[in-house]
């Protein structure tokens, strides 16, 4: 995939995939919010707690997007330990497996 950009692939946008992504951010101790306000996403820190904030007139695919955008900024797949959530965060950031030498 060097040769191609991220935008080409199409991802599925469903509430499954919205609902694995908050669990990751859960594992990492993040809370997910969704609030009504004139902004398109993004995140925070309040009061020393890891708080993301997503519009909740946002659709799905808004939703998954700004929380890829958030784990990829916040490098969750290096800090992960868990090997599905791994696996699972490759797959939705296009980065291919490093495979093991041994």
């Amino acid at each position: 995939m060097d040769s191609e950009d991220k935008s080409t692939h199409k991802l599925a946008y469903t509430v499954h995939k919205l609902k694995k992504l908050e669990d990751i951010f859960d594992h990492f101790g993040y809370k997910v919010r969704y609030e009504k306000g004139n902004f398109q996403g993004g995140y925070c820190l309040v009061l020393d707690k890891k708080v993301v904030v997503l519009n909740k007139f946002s659709d799905t695919e808004s939703r998954i997007n700004i929380l890829l955008e958030i784990a990829e900024s916040q490098d969750f797949l290096a800090k992960c330990d868990d090997a599905k959530m791994v696996k699972f965060l490759q797959s939705q950031l296009f980065i291919s497996p490093k495979i093991d030498p041994s």
